[in-house]
């Protein structure tokens, strides 16, 4: 189930969509799901091979302005890991228009590829179980894929780009953070 919020943020974005692991959908080649933590347990998606994808799609609000739209995944490290590592991630996405906008879109369409990466520093921990995000900017103005005010829905699927570095993460959630008509 996806959740509305305010950004607690300096950015310009004002809105979130929360999205928890379990509300990912496994791809052809699935994470594991599993349970992180012990009172309370926490669903999530453990991506430990570049093959592995998952799927959420994002019913947009009445709200949606287009001018930003960012995806922001929480993860926590599964191995320890070696201060300057980075966890990459891909990003694959097709936004659908309302029909009365334009002609009838399909789920078929070709999807608008994009990356986000996070460097695991000391500073912020490298033990298991520590928490990161990566942002991924969504291109507004992309050819196939344009984000407008006629954006209905969002379908994304995600993986790691590569296991140099991290060689595996557990998906927690994500925010699809975005900028408020009002």
């Amino acid at each position: 189930m996806a959740l509305f919020g305010a950004v607690n943020t300096s950015t310009s974005l004002s809105r979130v969509i929360i999205i928890s692991g379990s509300d990912f959908r496994n791809g052809v080649t699935a994470p594991t799901d599993v349970t992180i933590g012990t009172t309370p347990t926490v669903p999530a998606k453990r991506f430990d091979a570049v093959a592995e994808l998952a799927t959420a799609n994002i019913a947009m609000p009445f709200d949606f302005d287009p001018a930003d739209v960012q995806l922001i995944l929480i993860q926590s490290l599964l191995n320890i890991q070696i201060n300057g590592d980075a966890v990459d991630w891909t990003c694959n996405y097709i936004a659908v228009d309302n029909p009365s906008a334009a002609a009838h879109e399909l789920f078929t369409k070709t999807s608008t590829s994009a990356t986000g990466s996070t460097t695991i520093n000391t500073t912020n921990g490298l033990a298991v179980a520590t928490q990161y995000t990566t942002s991924i900017n969504l291109d507004v103005a992309d050819g196939s894929n344009p984000l407008s005010a006629d954006t209905i829905s969002l379908s994304v699927e995600i993986g790691l780009s590569n296991l140099v570095g991290v060689t595996g993460i557990n998906l927690v959630a994500a925010c699809l953070a975005y900028t408020a008509k009002y």
